[in-house]
């Protein structure tokens, strides 16, 4: 009996298991900031190594590049008509280059006064890509306000039309193109072999499309309307902006 009775009194003593040992808490290092470098802004400048002589020469073979053309150092204008195109030179503001959405030669003067030609080739909302000399430099928009006086040149492909204006109550060759552009546009289908007539229909169909560009919505086809009916529907032509015809 006794010694059941020194049996039962043994109790083991339990061992915590090895892994449950608390372990001295380690405070996280924190890696230090990176100091960075400050960033030098690209300027839209005449580039030191290149002749400021050939300044529009250089500009010109850049647009005419973008065609898929060489520039023969001519009247650039006299020039593109040979090719199927025509030239616009105007002053205007970058809302228009936006809409006419094709690549242009502009007139530019630095902060010390000096003036050159560079040739734009891209633009979205924040900055704008020149062809400057032989360097391609992408400038913010802020830059661009500085020393752009607003004078540019741009090609766009003539369309086959025999007048510079198409009027209300045609019909004709002229008027076939122009409802074959506008169809393109809105995504609307023509009848072939049909003679159209510029209607009402059509005039409120101008009228639209005026409106989007920010023109003066008369019903009338005039130059600056040809020009942006003709723009908007060549799926071929280099553009500043491939976004522009998604929207």
């Amino acid at each position: 009996a006794s010694i059941v009775l020194a049996a039962s009194q043994y109790q083991p003593v339990t061992q915590p298991p090895a892994h449950a040992a608390v372990k001295p808490s380690m405070k996280p290092v924190l890696a230090k900031p990176v100091a960075k470098l400050p960033v030098t802004p690209v300027t839209l400048d005449w580039p030191g190594a290149e002749p400021l002589s050939r300044s529009r020469t250089m500009a010109y073979a850049a647009l005419f590049r973008a065609w898929g053309a060489d520039y023969q150092g001519v009247d650039e204008c006299l020039q593109s008509e040979t090719l199927g195109l025509r030239c616009r030179t105007a002053r205007g503001g970058l809302d228009e280059l936006r809409q006419l959405n094709r690549p242009a030669v502009l007139f530019m003067r630095d902060n010390q006064g000096q003036e050159f030609y560079a040739t734009l080739t891209r633009l979205d909302n924040q900055s704008a890509t020149f062809i400057v000399g032989t360097e391609t430099r992408t400038v913010a928009l802020a830059d661009l306000a500085e020393k752009w006086s607003g004078h540019y040149t741009l090609l766009w492909r003539m369309p086959p039309v025999a007048s510079r204006a198409i009027k209300p109550g045609e019909r004709g060759p002229d008027v076939v193109w122009l409802s074959s552009q506008l169809a393109q546009i809105f995504g609307n289908t023509t009848e072939p072999g049909k003679d159209p007539v510029f209607d009402e229909a059509m005039v409120r169909q101008v009228k639209q499309f005026q409106l989007v560009q920010g023109l003066t919505p008369d019903g009338s086809v005039g130059s600056q309307t040809m020009i942006r009916l003709s723009s908007a529907a060549d799926l071929t032509a280099p553009k500043l902006s491939h976004e522009q015809g998604k929207k």
